[in-house]
């Protein structure tokens, strides 16, 4: 019997799911774990993996095309299998029409999204090619390249089809242009605009475009925007600030990594030991590890946290589960094995199975002191976390210098009171500025 191949859930909050890509064609043989194509899930690009061996018998949805979780997106049976297509009819028109022998050259809009005009489609391939990262190389095939890549390239005149794509299937993302730039090897522009930009450093002012460019957001921005404004609009916040001592925590850091050096082990970072510190926290503070539910408040079994990565254009949360129990080493591994493949489109379903339970945001590597965070939903708290840096403090009568980091908890007001978010953050700040009790 044919197995269907059918459009993952990745997180709870996920409805739908868009084809990127097919990298089988029907009729080609398939073995289990396999990678059958690229979706967009709303959360991070991900590879579709075959659960089955056999033959990829019907792509039932087309590139481009949206589609519900659960939905049925191709099928793999044997080469003989006699399949009833008919009980498939629900599925894309383009699929329909390859299989009548007609060829198809784009999708077929949703239901939920109108057909655009005709001359305006026209008028905005190329734009809507460029923000898909689809446009065309020099050869014809599709030129992948994340909208961030674009923008650098634009800025720095690298033409991109002489740039070497680490991301998946040949992506080119923001640092491989970067890398051209720092080399000063970019290519002669095509424009005379971008033929007169010089190499500059990142940081330089961005120029301005003549004329407003409209983008569509990619279906990961869509989600971000929507969870937020809902998390922002429907969550009472409540904002508590606390300054930390962080130079015993700098110091045992230190201490760590020379022993994981010594082992020929990847160290660790500051935020690992402020997600550790986390999980030790929220297991002392059970009623901050927490989340709203249609009046109801969930208190959860497990401290699962959640640290956010961004991407090119957008941001994912990966979880570290049981944050309270594992050793530093441990969590450091997990997040940089995460960050690394969501930033790579990597993820599979599987990364998704342990929802997280709080969230940490850590903006301290770009120079930030102090911000907010918006809550993401179903948690009841997030942690914004600031650079730390040399402050004058009083000791004993004494101005001293200690290294200081500030932490910003934004808490859902609906379930987590103020003092029970006060005392998690005092709990907090003593791992931090006494780590040893993190071992213990």
């Amino acid at each position: 019997m044919a197995a269907e191949v059918t459009m993952p859930k990745m997180g709870y909050d996920m409805e739908e799911g868009t084809i990127l890509q097919w990298l089988k064609a029907e009729g080609d043989a398939v073995e289990r774990g396999d990678i059958l194509g690229e979706i967009e899930t709303g959360k991070v690009n991900i590879e579709i993996e075959a659960f089955d061996a056999g033959v990829l018998r019907k792509i039932l949805v087309a590139e481009g095309e949206t589609v519900p979780v659960g939905t049925a997106i191709a099928l793999i049976g044997s080469a003989e299998e006699d399949i009833d297509l008919a009980a498939y009819a629900g599925g894309s028109a383009a699929s329909a029409a390859s299989e009548n022998g007609a060829a198809v050259d784009q999708a077929t809009p949703t239901a939920t999204e109108p057909a655009p005009d005709a001359t305006a489609q026209a008028a905005d391939a190329a734009p809507a090619a460029e923000a898909d990262g689809h446009a065309n190389g020099a050869d014809g095939e599709r030129l992948r390249a994340s909208p961030l890549a674009r923008r650098i390239a634009g800025e720095h005149g690298v033409v991109l089809t002489a740039v070497h794509g680490s991301g998946p299937h040949g992506r080119i993302v923001r640092d491989d242009v970067l890398a051209v730039v720092e080399a000063g090897s970019a290519a002669p522009a095509t424009s005379a605009a971008a033929a007169a930009a010089q190499p500059v450093v990142a940081s330089a002012p961005i120029a301005v475009a003549a004329t407003d460019e409209r983008e569509t957001l990619s279906g990961m921005r869509r989600t971000i925007a929507r969870r937020l404004t809902e998390s922002w609009s429907q969550a009472p916040h409540i904002f508590l600030t606390m300054p930390v001592e962080m130079d015993a925590a700098l110091a045992l850091r230190k201490q760590i990594n020379a022993a994981l050096e010594e082992a020929g082990d990847a160290k660790v970072s500051v935020n690992d030991l402020i997600v550790k510190a986390c999980g030790r926290a929220l297991a002392a503070h059970p009623l901050v590890n927490v989340s709203w539910d249609d009046g109801a408040r969930v208190r959860r079994g497990r401290v699962n946290v959640g640290v956010a990565v961004a991407l090119d254009d957008g941001l994912i949360t990966i979880t570290v589960p049981d944050a309270d129990t594992r050793a530093i080493s441990d969590i450091g591994a997990e997040i940089r094995d995460k960050a690394t493949r969501a930033r790579d489109g990597k993820l599979t379903p599987a990364d998704f199975d342990t929802p997280s339970t709080f969230t940490v945001s850590n903006l301290g590597m770009y120079g930030i002191e102090e911000f907010t965070a918006i809550i993401n939903p179903p948690e009841a708290c997030i942690l914004a976390v600031g650079g730390a840096k040399a402050e004058a403090v009083v000791r004993d009568g004494e101005i001293v210098i200690r290294s200081v980091m500030r932490l910003t908890l934004s808490a859902d007001h609906r379930v987590v009171d103020g003092a029970s978010a006060a005392e998690f953050l005092v709990t907090l700040r003593t791992l931090l500025e006494q780590p040893l009790a993190m071992l213990v």
